[in-house]
């Protein structure tokens, strides 16, 4: 006949005598009471979550610094002349949606947003950027500029804004809206409607150039 056991009465397991109010808390109980949050284990996956968490916010940043620094590369290459550079940043056959004052154009590779660029901006000098901005928006980079800029005597303000898709740390379809060339006076202010000269002014670049509507200012081609 097995034996009642009082409350107050040693038992014996694995020859270590314990009360038997106490032997409800074996090894076993005693690790899942740990793991439940009295003991190490807690203690370790808070170590590892805190890490995973540091981890991914400094890929955030890793990744904020490079697409701020493609923006730079972007409109440095303007800037300096580089135009070239840009076909670089592009996949070969980005596609690119261009509204300016003139019109709006659909290009389809990396060439043909280069040769664009061109038309508006090989022949200009004396680039001073006067505001920029790069910004992530969703899934998207923003990059916008503002130029003061010369063509032989005339002095003129530009600004553009980017948006850009990109994949695999090049721009897969582009966005753009232009300002138009805003002639300035010598005082720094924008000078009195000017329309096209004939015979003065290149072809490619300004037959497109006037606003539709009041023509008092200059566009993009």
């Amino acid at each position: 006949m097995r034996k009642e056991l009082t409350i107050d009465e040693p038992i014996q397991r694995k020859g270590v005598p314990l009360a038997a109010k106490e032997a409800i808390f074996t090894n076993a109980s005693l690790e899942y009471r740990r793991f439940r949050g009295q003991g190490h284990f807690p203690a370790r996956r808070i170590e590892k979550g805190s890490a995973m968490i540091e981890m991914q916010m400094e890929n955030e940043r890793v990744e904020q610094r490079r697409l701020q620094q493609f923006g730079e590369d972007w409109i440095h290459a303007i800037a300096e002349g580089e135009l070239d550079r840009l076909e670089l940043f592009c996949s070969p056959k980005v596609n690119s949606r261009v509204l300016t004052p003139g019109q709006f154009v659909n290009l389809n590779s990396a060439a043909d947003l280069v040769a664009k660029y061109k038309d508006w901006f090989a022949e200009l000098t004396d680039f001073q950027v006067e505001a920029s901005r790069v910004v992530p928006i969703g899934k998207r980079l923003g990059i916008s500029y503002r130029f003061l800029l010369r063509d032989d005597e005339d002095w003129f303000r530009i600004e553009q804004q980017l948006f850009c898709t990109l994949k695999d740390g090049r721009v897969q379809q582009l966005h753009l809206l232009c300002s138009g060339f805003q002639r300035v006076g010598t005082d720094g202010q924008a000078a009195p409607a000017v329309g096209p000269q004939a015979g003065d002014q290149d072809p490619v670049r300004h037959g497109l150039l006037e606003f539709y509507g009041d023509g008092s200012v200059e566009g993009c081609p």
